[in-house]
């Protein structure tokens, strides 16, 4: 029997103007990757989501569910094991999470699953009334709303800024760039607004945004350590083999995995000192 169900159809547009608004409600200060149980926490004044509550079980009593969505009364249950990932606000909670907040806000009134492997679809289920298909929407979005794909030149990058997998951050993206592509019928209007745009003194560019995308596009050229996640550890550009750098020891000059920008090149304080 499948884990999905048929809901009430709704567009991908529909979808996402809800979980931006919602995004831009509980997250005023317009973080890159704010605290996922802080927006829970913050969801839980409003209509439909009141009193939300996040609750960690034990795995026995979850079975082969790594999380589920009940709406009476509003709350997540999600294994113990995972406590500590969504503590830390690492990618696969904050994902989990903001699949589960989907299934809250659209889907009330209906217990819904996340298996650990996955969720599987209806055979013929259409995906504007597919329950799992909607909430991936709204996960999405929500994580990574429109103006912060905007900001960036990658999907690694959006990956690392908004603490998420390179796989649904890659769906953003690519979503997103199909979404804005230009039409033939308006590229002369287009054309006019980047060369403006281009035009425009390099100061007008907020050095906080140019220098993270330096960092990126330095990281997205240093070499992979063989069996790591390359999201997170790389090999430095330093002479022969590069030291081993982390993502998120950058700018840290007394860790052994500290790195720095020159030159677009990542490399590492370790090799500097020596």
């Amino acid at each position: 029997m499948s884990d999905d169900i048929p809901v009430q159809p709704r567009s991908r547009d529909d979808i996402e103007r809800v979980a931006e608004g919602l995004r831009r409600e509980l997250d005023p200060e317009d973080q890159w990757a704010p605290h996922i149980l802080f927006l829970l926490a913050g969801a839980g004044h409003l209509e439909g989501a009141r009193d939300l509550q996040v609750i960690f079980l034990p795995d026995q009593e979850m079975g082969d569910d790594e999380a589920r969505a009940e709406s009476k009364p509003p709350r997540i249950c999600i294994r113990k094991s995972l406590e500590a990932d969504a503590r830390a606000n690492a990618p696969r909670a904050r994902s989990t999470l903001a699949h589960e907040l989907g299934h809250v806000v659209l889907h009330p009134g209906v217990p819904k699953f996340r298996k650990s492997a996955g969720n599987a679809k209806m055979v013929n289920l259409s995906a504007s009334k597919s329950a799992e298909t909607q909430a991936w929407i709204f996960a999405r979005a929500f994580l990574m709303p429109s103006w912060k794909v905007e900001q960036v030149g990658s999907a690694l990058e959006l990956s690392l800024r908004c603490r998420v997998s390179n796989e649904i951050a890659k769906i953003r993206y690519e979503q997103f760039e199909r979404a804005t592509k230009r039409r033939p019928e308006v590229l002369g209007v287009r054309d006019v607004i980047d060369k403006i745009r281009s035009a425009e003194p390099a100061s007008t560019i907020d050095p906080r945004i140019r220098a993270e995308r330096e960092r990126v596009r330095a990281w997205e050229r240093a070499r992979h350590v063989d069996g790591e996640n390359p999201a997170r550890s790389r090999r430095s550009d330093d002479r022969g083999s590069g030291y081993r750098i982390e993502w998120r020891h950058y700018g840290q000059a007394l860790s052994p995995t500290g790195w720095f920008v020159k030159d677009g090149q990542a490399l590492s304080y370790y090799g500097k000192d020596r």
